[in-house]
């Protein structure tokens, strides 16, 4: 049995009991008691509650919590239903790693669905994921070896989140390098090796702050946001209309000849002005001035390099 469905038969247990003994449940799922306590711990941890100890080795739910309210809402089944499907037309071997038995699944039409290529990468360095995970859990110090343009060597980091962002994953780290305040995305894929200390680390605050408010690869470490405005040409205003470019966009103004006055909160020049060479000639930086400058000044760079 797979660690995700006993994790739901779980789950399905305390459900239909409301209390459980650690032994007994080892039997029934026929796993170590050492497993089962693994699995009561991240059912804590993951949902946010403390099993109340009753006997020996025995617990019960909290009297006002209902079962439900262990489960994702509709909203959120439906969140989940894309991301399977998704999974699901690339054939991506990311489903055994989430525990989903391919032989299982119902395949989707494919008279209905065609993706000419697959729309995130494919993570290779899945050996290093249980090393990741365990580190990231209990809070464990790691150094890695890195490899990109050249070998990097980071000591003694932070390991805070994994990150699928732009089509790529990524771990998210806290180190001791002084640009960007220490944080730093590394490409999972680009992981050589990685050792794990025995000594803790606590997050620091300001981590929480920043997963839930980040926009981009570009999004800044622990600095304050500040507000940028863009004027985007009636020729492509449809598209953002129908979508946020980064998480912050807000539509200000529609004028009568069509364009839009947009908004964004930025915490790092780059992320404008990426956005805004994406879709010359039809954006241009109102405010602050300086943006637009810079933005004309890799443009102007970019024509001189090429004649």
């Amino acid at each position: 049995m797979t660690k995700s469905r006993k994790l739901l038969a779980f789950l399905m247990y305390i459900q239909k009991h409301r209390k459980f003994c650690i032994k007994h449940l080892a039997e029934l799922l026929q796993t170590s008691v050492r497993n089962v306590q693994r699995l009561k711990a991240e059912i804590e941890e993951f949902f946010q509650i403390s099993f109340i100890p009753t006997t020996k080795g025995c617990y019960a739910l909290p009297q006002t919590l209902a079962i439900g309210d262990l489960l994702p809402s509709k909203r959120d089944f439906g969140e989940y239903e894309k991301f399977i499907d998704v999974l699901i037309l690339t054939n991506s071997p990311f489903l055994q790693y989430l525990g989903f038995c391919p032989n299982n699944i119902i395949k989707k039409d494919d008279k209905i669905f065609f993706i000419k290529e697959p729309p995130f990468e494919e993570l290779i360095a899945t050996k290093h994921l249980q090393i990741l995970k365990s580190a990231i859990y209990f809070k464990k110090y790691i150094d890695i070896v890195y490899k990109s343009d050249k070998t990097y060597y980071f000591s003694k980091v932070k390991p805070l989140k994994i990150v699928f962002a732009e089509n790529n994953w990524y771990l998210a780290i806290l180190s001791k390098d002084p640009i960007n305040n220490g944080f730093k995305f590394l490409r999972i894929n680009f992981i050589q090796e990685i050792t794990q200390h025995p000594n803790t680390f606590k997050t620091p605050a300001e981590v929480d702050y920043f997963f839930k408010n980040f926009q981009s690869l570009f999004t800044s470490y622990n600095e304050p946001f500040f507000p940028v405005t863009v004027k985007v040409d009636a020729e492509v205003a449809r598209h953002f209309k129908v979508k946020k470019f980064l998480k912050s966009q807000k539509i200000l103004k529609e004028h009568e000849d069509g364009s839009l006055l947009i908004e964004y909160n930025i915490n790092n020049d780059n992320e404008i002005l990426l956005l805004a060479k994406r879709w010359l000639p039809h954006m241009r930086i109102i405010s602050p001035a300086y943006l637009q400058k810079e933005l004309e000044n890799l443009l102007l760079k970019f024509l001189n390099d090429n004649n």
